[in-house]
């Protein structure tokens, strides 16, 4: 027995089952460069002198490969795809790794440990005890040797930038994976993944290597991230923008999970309330396994929502979604988005702090009931006044149902201080359609009759301005 490895008889038979219909298959070797042949000679005498394999005149023949590890050094492949297509596969279920997760709760130190060359030691024994100290007694009493030279965590530090569309897709491969321990992670990955579409010219800079190197630094660093105990007082909050939908899972107030994705081409048509709504549908369809058959509670910074399922307007989409969300115990509640730092992950504030500071634009608060704080804001409602003192005089009581002509006639009247109209000052063009949706809706865009009785209308209220 060579030093270091356990003798061949204590490897474990495992038979394995072929078609009876089907006949021997070999294929003929691929062409080896001359350093590779010297690394085959090599391995195959050094696994002969162990005993693990023994000259054979079988008519069954594979193909031999050699693929580099990380390490720099080769490992030896056998390309066995003729030979399982033969055999008979064994049918049983595979645990689902979210599931094996969960059953983790309660522990703080996990230990990964990798058998050196592990297809040679290969076992049929029992499972094995969970704590390490009791592996490692194990694996010294059947004297197998555990390799601690590899590091995923040092693997993916030295990872090298992506140059090609193939590349990214690699990475991201492997961080979408960690993507619930990684808050924000659409968000950004954002730059990288528009590379990876048809059509988009490969361009990498700084933003794209900052996403990347910030992932990284995500991925080796712990995430704060806890197991749920129980499957009682689950809490979710949500969050929507024109960029994407957010989540984040809490159980007792600990995060449990994060999720997030970018919003798809027709989703960018959707108003804000059908965005927020679909962040609520996007959690629970993400966290179902946790939140189904359970009482939780949804936090939304979008005040309405609280009252959707008293609503008797929705739109089909609407229904679609109020339908699953029937399936669900939860209380959706209003929670602000100033205190709603866990889930505001893709809040626009600060895009649009800096807008601000780059036009200059100063913002002048003013409360309600006291308006006096502005002088602006003053002379603005005094001007409202007077156009709704108009409308009173004119229509009675009926005057709410033209207030949306009374807001038409005040944007698109003259301003001498601007030298153009609010409407076309905010725009950049005049209004187009003097049509009062307020009476007809979407039923009627144009007429003759309804153009002319808007027009008296409005030149009914310009006049009583002028006269006031």
């Amino acid at each position: 027995m060579a030093k270091g490895w356990p003798s061949s008889d204590s490897t474990s038979r495992i038979p394995n089952r072929l078609d009876s219909r089907s006949c021997p298959v070999a294929r003929a070797s691929y062409r080896l460069a001359p350093s590779e042949m010297k690394k085959l000679s090599e391995q195959l005498q050094d696994l002969f002198d162990k005993g693990f394999i023994r000259p054979s005149s079988s008519p069954w023949g594979a193909l031999v490969l050699f693929v580099k590890k990380l390490d720099g050094s080769f490992r030896m492949c056998i390309d066995y795809q003729e030979l399982n297509k033969l055999t008979v596969k064994n049918h049983y279920p595979l645990p689902r790794i979210d599931n094996l997760f969960d059953h983790l709760q309660g522990s703080s130190i996990y230990s990964k440990i990798d058998l050196r060359s592990g297809y040679y030691q290969l076992r049929n024994e029992k499972e094995h005890e969970e704590h390490l100290k009791t592996i490692l007694g194990l694996l010294k009493e059947e004297k197998l040797y555990a390799k601690f030279s590899k590091s995923m965590i040092e693997s993916i530090k030295d990872w090298a930038s992506p140059k090609t569309p193939t590349k990214i897709h690699q990475f991201l491969g492997l961080a979408s994976y960690y993507r619930r321990f990684i808050e924000g992670f659409s968000k950004i990955a954002k730059s990288m993944t528009k590379l990876t579409q048809k059509g988009i010219r490969f361009d990498w800079g700084e933003k794209e290597e900052s996403a990347f190197q910030l992932i990284k630094q995500k991925l080796c660093s712990a995430p704060i991230l806890a197991l749920p105990e129980g499957s009682e007082d689950f809490v979710v909050y949500c969050d929507a923008s024109y960029k994407g939908l957010g989540a984040v899972l809490m159980h007792r107030e600990k995060v449990i999970a994060y999720a997030s994705r970018q919003l798809k081409i027709h989703e960018k048509n959707y108003t804000t309330h059908d965005l927020e709504l679909g962040s609520v549908v996007f959690a629970l369809k993400m966290w179902r396994h946790y939140l189904y058959g359970t009482k939780c509670t949804v936090f939304t910074d979008h005040k309405i929502l609280q009252h959707i399922l008293d609503q008797k307007k929705l739109n089909m989409r609407q229904h679609r979604w109020l339908e699953l969300l029937s399936d669900y115990d939860c209380d959706i509640r209003y929670h602000p988005g100033t205190t709603n730092i866990v889930a505001d992950a893709l809040s626009l504030k600060e895009q649009v702090e800096l807008l601000r500071k780059a036009l200059d634009t100063k913002l002048s608060m003013s409360t309600v009931c006291h308006p006096k704080t502005d002088g602006q804001s003053e002379r603005t409602i005094h001007t409202l006044e007077d156009i709704l003192r108009a409308c009173v005089i004119d229509f009675g009581k009926g005057w709410v149902k033209h207030f949306p002509v009374a807001e038409f006639s005040y944007n698109n009247s003259y301003h001498a201080s601007i030298k153009a109209t609010p409407y076309e000052a905010l725009y950049g063009r005049k209004y187009r359609s003097p049509v009062c949706w307020a009476e007809v809706g979407e039923a009627q865009l144009t007429g003759p009759e309804l153009i002319q009785e808007t027009t008296e209308k409005i030149v009914l209220i310009k006049q009583r301005i002028q006269a006031a």
